[in-house]
């Protein structure tokens, strides 16, 4: 659990239950118990009827899969350019790639200035515009804008010389 993050939540769980059985608390009161399970529904029939969030990603990741050339993107819009059956670079789940081009993915996320190389790698840059690595991609010269949606962006990377 100390290696792996995700497996974090699973020993969450496993202590949960024992750490809450030790607190002394008393029984609620009906009424509070009737009035969270009417907050919790209304909550869950707003969520079904509005559906999820999509800031103009999904397509801007429909074209981007289109192309069929490879894309850099964050995890969840390279996700979703995985769905329209296009190709990403380097996603998750990231141990399935090599080191070097975890680190070089990772850097680019994260904005560094060492994850600019991961460009060379792609034919497309699909960024949201106010996450780190799309400020880099907004100040990068060697991409060229194609299009915005909501909060996405699409870049092509200008062919060199």
């Amino acid at each position: 659990t100390i290696h792996v993050a995700r497996n974090g939540a699973w020993l969450l769980f496993l202590l949960a239950y024992p750490a809450a059985r030790s607190l002394p608390l008393r029984a609620p009161k009906a009424g509070f118990l009737v009035l969270g399970a009417i907050v919790f529904l209304a909550g869950a029939l707003f969520g079904l009827v509005r559906g999820p969030v999509d800031p103009g990603s999904r397509a801007l990741a429909k074209v981007a899969a289109r192309t069929g050339e490879p894309v850099l993107a964050s995890a969840l819009l390279g996700q979703q350019v995985v769905a329209d059956g296009g190709r990403v670079w380097v996603s998750n789940p990231i141990d399935a790639f090599r080191q070097d081009d975890q680190e070089l993915y990772l850097d680019w996320v994260s904005g560094k200035a060492g994850g600019r190389a991961a460009v060379s790698h792609v034919s497309l840059v699909l960024v949201t515009a106010d996450s780190d690595a799309g400020k880099i991609a907004a100040r990068d010269r060697r991409l060229a804008f194609v299009v915005e949606r909501g909060g996405a962006v699409l870049y092509r990377v200008r062919p060199t010389g």
